[in-house]
């Protein structure tokens, strides 16, 4: 019954998209975190965060500011580049073309996940949120988790968008719960909020950055 990889705000937002997802189906679920307790010590307590939700005009904005928010978490842990992940739930990023697109705009080499499977202690890992299971970093970031993306909402069916919708839940808690102290989301304005994290955003869990 106890937390031991995760803070416990990162624990609290965790818990919020875990109630959200099961609230599609009704009320009848119960909380597996009501009787949960957090590991971390005092001095682990300190270097925790309340995750924060980044919205930008854009994708070429949010990409521009990614730099930022990567020298922003290594100054604040004083850690690696390797202690930071980036989960990008958008697919354009994760090819070839895309991570050189990436790395160009924060002008730094990334990790492929998918590629290397190991991390490389000078470089920020880049992964998609189908290949983070079972791994755990400092700092997570997850890229482009909005509306559109979060769930998903085009070329699919009316058949299919409560299935979509379930994953994206599940995708959204096994990303956000692969970090210790520190979670940052980062959307466009233009595809909006999550709706997967209107939950997170009233319960306030989740802090929305202006």
């Amino acid at each position: 019954h106890t937390v031991f990889r995760c803070s416990p705000a990162i624990s609290d937002f965790c818990e919020s998209v875990a109630a959200a997802g099961t609230l599609m189906f009704g009320n009848d679920f119960s909380n597996p975190y009501g009787k949960s307790q957090n590991g971390f010590t005092v001095d682990e307590e300190t270097k925790s965060f309340m995750p924060e939700l980044h919205m930008y005009p854009n994708d070429d904005e949010m990409i521009a500011h990614l730099e930022k928010h990567i020298s922003d978490i290594m100054r604040i842990l004083q850690c690696k580049p390797c202690d930071i992940v980036v989960i990008s739930f958008e697919n354009d990023y994760l090819t070839n073309e895309g991570v050189d697109h990436v790395s160009a705009f924060c002008k730094r080499e990334f990790c492929r996940l998918d590629l290397d499977n190991t991390k490389r202690k000078d470089k920020v890992c880049l992964a998609s949120p189908y290949a983070i299971n079972g791994l755990e970093f400092q700092a997570v970031i997850l890229l482009g988790a909005d509306e559109g993306r979060v769930p998903q909402t085009t070329g699919t069916s009316d058949i299919s968008k409560h299935f979509i919708r379930y994953s994206a839940y599940n995708l959204l808690y096994l990303s956000a719960s692969r970090a210790k102290y520190l979670l940052r989301i980062l959307g466009s304005k233009l595809n909006g909020v999550s709706t997967c994290l209107d939950y997170s955003l009233q319960s306030n869990y989740l802090k929305l950055i202006e």
